[in-house]
């Protein structure tokens, strides 16, 4: 995993932002990696947002994807994204 770390801490909140990540995990390689994503001691929330590269002999996924999760749910979209199966 590569990419600018920075953590803050205020209060009970801890925040990791995220900038330029990478990184690939066997068939998986996730590019431009960039959110933040916090911990209040309780609960996680944040955004996050990447260039994802799948490819297994099943299922081939390549695009843009972006996930802002929290306390009321995960929200998942996509910009250029293609679904092979």
């Amino acid at each position: 995993m590569s990419g600018d770390f920075t953590f803050r801490s205020a209060g009970s909140a801890t925040e990791v932002t995220i900038a330029n990540g990478s990184f690939t995990l066997g068939t998986i390689t996730i590019r431009n990696l960039n959110g933040t994503l916090t911990w209040d001691g309780t609960d996680f929330a944040g955004n996050v947002s990447a260039a994802i590269d799948l490819t297994t002999t099943e299922l081939a996924i390549a695009g843009s994807l972006a996930v802002t999760f929290g306390t009321s749910g995960v929200t998942v979209t996509g910009d250029d994204l293609t679904i092979d199966i």
